[in-house]
């Protein structure tokens, strides 16, 4: 029998029918063998007839059963992480996100500095943390807690904006009582 394109002799008798290639693996028309996707692909449309590559912030392991796990899909990076090779390459892993550095949402490519104000210490994060009070960062990308300088004596740091909104501006600083803003 030969087999039509998604589908394989498994065992290799002629008098029983071709079955469907499970997922993660293709077969062209009258193979007898379904095989792994490679790296970095995916049987996308899920019919096993060919292997994709994967989107940007996006990877597959060979044969790869996708992230529900039907082999139709390639894995989404995780927030906290990203695909960071250059040209992409999706047969890689995504990679945890600098310390400095956060990402909120998946399928990303990058990881973004954490803004004046907040800073960073771990690997993989998905938020920044503010400054203890009485402190501020006035760089961004700042990695550790000990990155948030003390305000001079007579002023603060507030992670409250002007209209009392949580965030930070990005001209922040220490600020005197009288509203005069230094460090």
């Amino acid at each position: 029998t030969e087999c039509e394109a998604g589908k394989a002799d498994a065992d290799g008798n002629p008098g029983t029918a071709c079955v469907a290639c499970s997922s993660g693996k293709t077969s062209g028309l009258g193979e007898t063998l379904c095989v792994d996707c490679p790296a970095g692909t995916s049987d996308k449309d899920g019919l096993h007839l060919t292997c994709e590559d994967c989107d940007h912030g996006m990877y597959a392991s060979a044969g790869s059963h996708g992230e529900d796990n039907t082999g139709t899909g390639c894995i989404s990076c995780p927030a906290g992480r990203h695909d960071h090779d250059q040209p992409p390459n999706p047969a890689t892993p995504c990679e945890l996100c600098a310390a400095g550095q956060v990402q909120s949402a998946t399928k990303q490519v990058s990881c973004e500095d954490c803004p004046i104000g907040k800073y960073q210490h771990n690997l993989g994060a998905t938020e920044c943390l503010n400054c203890p009070g009485g402190t501020w960062i006035g760089v961004v990308g700042t990695n550790a807690v000990g990155g948030c300088i003390d305000c001079a004596a007579g002023k603060f740091y507030s992670a409250v904006d002007s209209d009392g909104i949580p965030g930070v501006a990005a001209d922040a600083s220490c600020t005197a009582a009288d509203g005069s803003a230094s460090a």
